[in-house]
């Protein structure tokens, strides 16, 4: 037999009043674990500024030095700083430090100075 194909005897269409996207799509969202908020970041380069005045040595311009290499080797930073490297980059950028490069990366750079 045919079907009866009637209107009533189909589900109702959605209508639907959203337009289609154009344009390229979204930019995904850091997850939650790897979003940071600028607080977090701020507390994360205190606490990396702190790290280098127990590690490194103050010169006779009173600013402190540290090797990239003892911050990376040092347990307590590797068990405080989830990502030193991103931290020491984040640093960099609001000019709390410096460093020669653009990343330090060990062991190539262990003896670098970070100022």
């Amino acid at each position: 037999g045919l079907r009866n194909l009637e209107p009533e005897n189909h589900p109702p269409l959605r209508n639907c009043d959203h337009p289609t996207p154009s344009g390229p799509p979204p930019k995904r969202l850091r997850s939650e674990s790897q979003a940071m908020n600028q607080e977090d970041v701020d507390k994360e380069i205190g606490m990396l500024l702190e790290e280098m005045a127990r590690l490194g040595t103050k010169g006779e311009d009173g600013k402190v030095r540290c090797k990239f290499g003892a911050l990376i080797k040092d347990d307590r930073c590797s068990n405080i700083f989830e990502a030193i490297v991103g931290t020491l980059r984040a640093a960099k950028k609001q000019k709390k430090i410096t460093f020669e490069g653009q990343m330090l990366l060990s062991p190539t750079h262990d003896d670098v100075d970070i100022i």
